[in-house]
């Protein structure tokens, strides 16, 4: 845990202009030196140490890794006091070898006007009892390569003058902040590539939206840093709309396989862009929010949380650190529409830095914690201990499936049901479900707990609606496939929890048990081969694609080869969907120059599918895919439907829909969207 310590000594905000000749700046990375070898350097150390006591933002805090032929690396991090001029002492708080944890170490900083370059000796970690030197490298502790595009109908937001809007604090300086910078402040020297530039959208026809599958493989396709291994580096794309509309203001790339974390899209006509009642300077609000969001959504790529969602979230747990959830901090994590005052409570003490606790994180922490593409975002959670009595909220994770069992093969689809349980109505951000809020762990019956990863993770605007009492919010989950494959591949039995955050708590769910039964017969077993893929996850996660040929081959398979399987039915309606409009591609030419072109829709093929999918035995269908997807679904449908005109079939997909609803009780509020 972080020492409290920690939280309060050297927190200079910013650094003087010019550094004091007799005290220069020392804070940065440094490398060991390393002595002259004989034969073979099996016992050579090599070794990085990251000194952060001065320049901007300072945690008095140093870290060491030790690298050794033929060993695991050794990972260190300590507070640190003065105790004279250029020493240091701290403890050890953090350790990959236990044995080193709460050790004392000392450093000493040789640094001055007669020094080319500081250098740092530290005591009591070689094995030999002699100190280790550490030779000055950067003022900085990561490189960071930053690319962004834009949808040529938007426009990149990568600074904003901070004296636009005078609602800020008195402190904070008059100047253009580029992302750039703020995250030089956090410790990466950044650079921008030479690849970013405006991608053509005029070919996109009216509907220039992008769809979660558009946007994966517009990263995939075009990020030019994109590789199969991790590296500093992130892509950030600014695009109009997503086809959640304004509601979806950001979201972070959570890629099919490792490497993850490399890049975010930001939507800037969304909620974002919404001018506030009555503000003077609304205009440079809006810019203000533009750049805050791409920062914020930046920070994920680097494996940051939201503020109020530490507590449930590694490495900010084991085997990080404990760290505690902060709602009401004004760091570029948190949202500034969440905390007490709201906007302009968070922007009036808003600095564009990440607090303390994720400056240590971003760093200290071990590289593969942070580094774009290397650990998984947000892992390893353990909340079981954070049930919290007497809360107002009932958290339900359920299935639609008879008995809870499903076929092999068949897609899992839960439901999230949110009730308000008190007497009185209550206030709730009508996405919670849906805006990342939500954490699932599933165990296979002797196996280990591992968190569902789904493929995005998306910044919604916050919708204030009123609960009743007794009532209650829905929404569905698709766990079959995310960023770490098939969760849930193999037969046997499983249990699910799931967690929330919603009001500065953590509601968890009971436990949800499920069967996945064996395979029936040789077809099963051989579409399995290529069934358990990532392209086929993600065209059945994100109800189809129009990139993924491998997967889309794979469902079109499952179909010819298991018509009565319930896969099929989850495989026609990602690929009917997918066909039903036209969709985006985002490509580079062999001149490396960039376009959009427009895959164009196929209405009498998706008919064909989603009306063998939808239409028929209502029961068993929505039990399949669930009651919150089929009614998603129909009307998707429908409104194809319309497009061909249709009539007869509008009306018994009406028929089908109404019945359904009526039967499983849902509410009026929803019965009557049907009948429209």
């Amino acid at each position: 845990m972080i020492p409290k310590n920690q939280q309060q000594e050297g927190k200079e905000k910013i650094p003087a202009d010019l550094p004091h000749p007799i005290t220069p700046k020392t804070s940065g990375t440094y490398k060991l030196r390393v002595k002259p070898a004989i034969g073979l350097p099996l016992n050579r150390l090599a070794g990085e140490l990251r000194l952060d006591v001065d320049g901007w933002y300072p945690q008095m805090t140093v870290s060491v890794t030790l690298v050794q032929p033929l060993s695991k690396p050794t990972h260190i991090i300590a507070s640190l006091l003065t105790k004279d001029h250029f020493t240091y002492q701290g403890k050890i708080w953090y350790a990959s070898a236990p044995v080193l944890m709460g050790q004392l170490i000392k450093l000493k900083v040789t640094a001055g006007p007669l020094v080319s370059k500081p250098s740092v000796m530290l005591s009591a970690l070689s094995k030999v009892g002699e100190p280790l030197i550490f030779d000055y490298v950067s003022d900085t502790f990561h490189p960071l390569k930053l690319e962004y595009d834009f949808a040529s109908d938007a426009a990149s937001y990568i600074s904003f003058e901070t004296s636009t809007h005078p609602n800020h604090p008195a402190s904070l300086a008059m100047e253009t902040l580029t992302i750039a910078k703020v995250y030089n402040r956090a410790g990466f020297s950044v650079t921008d590539s030479s690849e970013s530039g405006s991608v053509p959208i005029s070919v996109a026809g009216a509907d220039a939206r992008w769809s979660s599958d558009e946007m994966h493989d517009a990263m995939e396709t075009y990020f030019s840093q994109y590789a199969g291994s991790a590296k500093w580096a992130a892509w950030v794309f600014f695009a109009s709309l997503s086809n959640s509309g304004k509601e979806l203001g950001g979201i972070m790339f959570d890629s099919d396989e490792a490497p993850t974390r490399q890049g975010c899209a930001i939507f800037v006509n969304s909620f974002i862009a919404d001018e506030p009642v009555g503000d003077p300077n609304a205009a440079a609000f809006v810019q203000r929010m533009r750049f805050w969001c791409a920062c914020h959504e930046l920070g994920h790529c680097m494996n940051l949380a939201h503020s109020w969602q530490k507590e449930i979230g590694a490495p900010y747990g084991s085997p990080w650190t404990t760290i505690t959830n902060n709602p009401e901090s004004r760091s570029l994590m948190n949202y500034p529409f969440l905390v007490s005052g709201g906007s302009t409570a968070y922007f009036n003490d808003h600095e564009y830095r990440f607090d303390d606790m994720e400056l240590i994180f971003l760093r200290h922490a071990p590289y593969s914690f942070v580094q774009p593409g290397n650990a998984e975002w947000f892992h390893d959670h353990g909340f079981e201990q954070a049930i919290i009595p007497e809360a107002p909220w009932e958290l339900t994770l359920r299935t639609n499936q008879p008995d809870s069992i499903y076929e092999f093969l068949e897609c899992i689809v839960l439901e999230l049901k949110l009730k308000n349980i008190t007497k009185f109505p209550r206030v709730i951000d009508e996405k919670v479900l849906g805006r990342g809020s939500t954490t699932i762990i599933i165990q296979k019956k002797g196996g280990t707990p591992r968190e569902y990863r789904p493929y995005s993770r998306s910044l919604y605007q916050n919708t204030p609606v009123v609960l009743d009492a007794g009532a209650s919010l829905y929404e569905s989950v698709f766990v079959s496939a995310g960023a770490n494959g098939f969760d849930l591949a193999e037969p046997g039995d499983y249990k699910i929890h799931c967690a929330l955050q919603v009001d500065n708590m953590i509601i968890v769910s009971a436990p949800l048990n499920i069967r996945i039964l064996p395979p029936t017969g040789f077809e099963e077993e051989r579409i399995a081969q290529d069934f358990f893929s990532h392209s086929v996850g993600r065209v059945l996660a994100f109800d189809g694609s129009r990139f993924h040929t491998q997967g889309i081959n794979v469902l079109r398979e499952v179909i010819e080869a298991l018509p009565g399987h319930r896969v099929a039915c989850h495989a026609k309606v990602a690929l009917g969907l997918s066909l039903a409009s036209d969709k985006k591609l985002l490509r580079l030419s062999s001149d490396r120059k960039k376009r959009i072109d427009v895959v164009k829709a196929s209405p009498d093929e998706s008919k064909k599918l989603l009306s063998s999918a939808l239409l028929g035995d209502s029961r068993y269908i929505s039990s399949t895919l669930s009651h919150v997807d089929y009614n998603a679904y129909m009307h998707s449908f429908i409104d194809l439907l319309k497009n061909i005109g249709d009539q007869m079939t509008i009306e018994a997909a009406r028929s089908q829909l109404q019945e359904c609803l009526e039967r499983i009780g849902a509410p009026e509020k929803i019965k009557a969207n049907a009948k429209r």
